[in-house]
């Protein structure tokens, strides 16, 4: 690509002469026009009426910024990749210090090989993909803390269920063993009371043994008492 020189579109105004010597550098991209040392040179591509429409970027996205010693070679592989157009130079330090115009044309035929990342540029692409990894842990943690909490509340639920349940357990198991004491008791008295077989009729010469009569009605007063009362209890 080569840069052809555009007149601008005004004149640039004489700086009167200071009877000093001035040992500022020429810039070569504004016609040898002396310009401060810290100043820096910024490229605008501009419009049909050469008006700046937007900056000049490097492939990567960063604004194309060159030294003052630049020259228009430089400029042309700066902006081999944006083709051709109108450009504009500016040299700014504080305020803007010159401009000039410049045409790109007749796109060369050999690319341009892309420049080597320095070692700061390399470093910070690093530092970002360990940002990046460091967030993505980050928020990985947080959500096994949100997933950890919802376990801690599911496991107190179901405690709070197994409690219920165990006390549940424990009263029937309570009332199945007191129905089974009263059947118990109901078994027993039902035995008691239950009729048995008839005695043979004495004969003449034989008389009712009274005594033995006398000790199972005794016995079954006492067992009929027995039921009244819970085992274990007093009196």
């Amino acid at each position: 690509m080569s840069l052809t020189l555009r007149p601008l579109s005004y004149r640039r105004r004489k700086q009167p002469p200071t009877g000093k010597r001035d040992r500022r550098p020429r810039c070569p991209l504004l016609q040898d026009r002396r310009v401060d040392p810290d100043a820096r040179l910024h490229i605008w591509r501009l419009d049909a009426r050469r008006r700046e429409t937007e900056r000049a970027t490097s492939p990567r996205g960063e604004p194309i910024v060159l030294a003052v010693d630049a020259t228009i070679a430089e400029a042309a592989g700066a902006l081999y990749h944006l083709g051709t157009g109108l450009y504009r130079v500016v040299a700014r330090t504080k305020r803007v210090a010159g401009r000039q115009d410049y045409e790109a044309r007749y796109a060369g035929a050999l690319p341009i090989a892309a420049r080597r990342p320095s070692d700061a540029e390399r470093l910070r692409a690093r530092i970002d993909t360990e940002r990046a990894a460091r967030r993505q842990a980050e928020g990985e943690r947080d959500a096994a803390r949100v997933e950890a909490a919802h376990l801690r509340a599911e496991v107190s639920r179901w405690k709070q269920a197994l409690r219920v349940r165990s006390e549940q357990i424990a009263t029937l198991e309570a009332a199945l063993e007191q129905s089974q004491r009263q059947l118990e008791r109901a078994r027993l008295l039902y035995t008691t009371l239950s009729p048995e077989p008839a005695e043979r009729e004495p004969e003449d010469d034989e008389s009712p043994d009274l005594d033995a009569w006398t000790e199972r009605t005794c016995a079954v007063i006492e067992r009929i008492a027995r039921l009244g009362h819970p085992r274990g209890a007093d009196g």
